[in-house]
């Protein structure tokens, strides 16, 4: 998120120093992000789905944020500032990581269900065939050329003896790569 944070400012703040630009991304961490800053980490960090998703909580818990400022008849100025569709930063991280979390559970649920239907013996470990037919159980958009490269990462000398757990740290990492 800092990252892709400090890139936008740098675009829109193009004559900052580096220096500068670090000040500007401290004090957002230590206070409120604007719409145009969090919409824009949201858009670069997930797909369209998901990005739907983290929209409508996080303007949920500013409209929520509203009504309490609201009630409380009192306005600090991050409170007036939060008045627009600004967000703590910690709010917003915690948004995300919930939304992550519940996310990668939902998905190993999944991926657990469909190696146990895929390995046949049920020990745990799939060769060549039973990995094949995981990829395309799993709906893992792929041709052949990346089957092959995908089998030569995770059984680089075709012992035909993949883990469960290979599985995960191969696909985790591949969903990963195809967001960036």
């Amino acid at each position: 998120m800092e990252n892709i944070l400090k890139e936008k400012l740098k675009n829109r703040y193009r004559l900052k120093t580096e220096t500068e630009l670090n000040r500007m991304v401290h004090e957002i961490q230590q206070g409120t992000i604007s719409r145009s800053y969090w919409s824009a980490i949201i858009t670069k960090m997930y797909n369209e789905e998901h990005s739907e998703i983290l929209n409508k909580k996080i303007r949920e818990k500013v409209e929520l944020d509203k009504r309490l400022i609201k009630t409380s008849g009192r306005k600090s100025s991050s409170e007036r500032s939060k008045a627009n569709s600004d967000i703590l930063y910690s709010d917003l991280q915690k948004i995300i990581l919930d939304f992550q979390l519940t996310t990668h559970e939902s998905y190993i649920q999944k991926f657990t269900r469909v190696f146990k239907e895929v390995d046949g013996d049920r020990n745990g470990i799939v060769d060549e065939a039973e990995f094949r037919q995981l990829i395309a159980k799993m709906r893992i958009p792929t041709n052949e050329e990346n089957i092959q490269t995908l089998l030569q990462t995770i059984d680089p000398y075709d012992n035909q003896k993949i883990s469960y757990s290979e599985c995960i740290s191969l696909f985790s990492s591949v969903r990963c790569e195809d967001k960036e």
